[in-house]
């Protein structure tokens, strides 16, 4: 499968107007991938006049509506999350960057190595340093993530198990010529991220479900590893896992937007659910867009 990830927003905390962000991705089986292009494609190139790619705030009702309901027709699944930012303060956000960078220091222990010792303390400066706007939206992001491997293998192990066996993470890049910072820290506290919340909430399968796709990416072992066993109930209990390396890390690229026609398309649908939340799109914009998600 092939997921197409783009935020709309300012994501500035105790921002007066137009104060929701989201970040949504969009995934679509490999089987339907190429033809829906063709069809977007050719849907809204009379639309783009001068400019090279469509852009979600220049379209109006009919047009976004359009879009949707051509999505609907290759059984494509849109996952979202939002955030108001009338609802959070600087103070706040300050305080639980601070907390999530403690986080990661008190992850070392005396076994710990002194080259990862010194990783985890250069993972933690960062994060400290990054601007409150920017961390906000990591962690709307990395719900993100933690939401598309939850819902599309629950989703597509009933309609296209196939496509569970090999994942393509591609974001609207930041910057055209070169990975970011932010994008760069981002990929490195994903992972710990994702692992802590399995943890804590293990991903759900389908006893009817075909995961035959998706076994590579999982595995057991007979206990839990020893950096892990204070954060999991029954410890010395068959410890199962997925490897989120496999699933993630080794798949994600950052991409301009003007080149893939997935990220285009993934604009359109962000700022359909940013603009409707903000009551800046009518209802005829955003009418259709459910028939695109999952309930959880």
């Amino acid at each position: 499968m092939y997921i197409f990830i783009d935020e709309s927003g300012t994501f500035i905390p105790e921002i007066s107007k137009n104060s929701v962000s989201c970040v949504a991705a969009l995934v679509i089986p490999e089987t339907f991938i190429f033809r829906l292009f063709r069809k977007f494609r050719k849907l809204t190139n009379p639309w783009k006049n001068d400019s090279k790619e469509i852009k979600g705030k220049n379209l109006n009702e009919e047009q976004i509506d359009a879009v949707v309901n051509l999505e609907k027709k290759f059984d494509s699944l849109l996952i979202c999350s939002c955030v108001d930012l009338k609802m959070q303060t600087e103070e706040y956000v300050t305080q639980h960057k601070t907390a999530q960078a403690d986080f990661i220091l008190k992850a070392i222990t005396v076994k710990t190595s002194p080259k990862l010792k010194r990783e985890m303390e250069d993972l933690s400066m960062r994060t400290r340093a990054l601007s409150n706007q920017l961390y906000i939206q990591s962690v709307v992001l990395s719900t993100v993530i933690d939401r598309v491997i939850r819902d599309s293998t629950l989703y597509y192990s009933q309609r296209q198990p196939k496509t569970l066996g090999r994942f393509r993470f591609i974001i609207d890049a930041k910057d055209r010529s070169k990975i970011t910072e932010y994008e760069s820290l981002w990929k490195e506290i994903v992972a710990p991220f994702l692992q802590t919340k399995s943890l804590r909430e293990p991903m759900a399968q389908l006893t009817e479900g075909d995961y035959s796709a998706f076994n590579k990416f999982c595995g057991q072992k007979e206990a839990a590893p020893d950096y892990l066993k204070r954060h999991i109930k029954n410890p010395s209990k068959t410890f199962l896992y997925f490897d989120i390396g496999s699933v993630l890390i080794k798949n994600i690229k950052f991409h301009d937007s003007s080149k893939y026609t997935g990220l285009q398309i993934i604009d359109v649908l962000t700022n359909c659910v940013r603009r409707a939340c903000n009551k800046t799109l009518q209802k005829d914009g955003w009418k259709n867009i459910g028939r695109l998600m999952v309930c959880n």
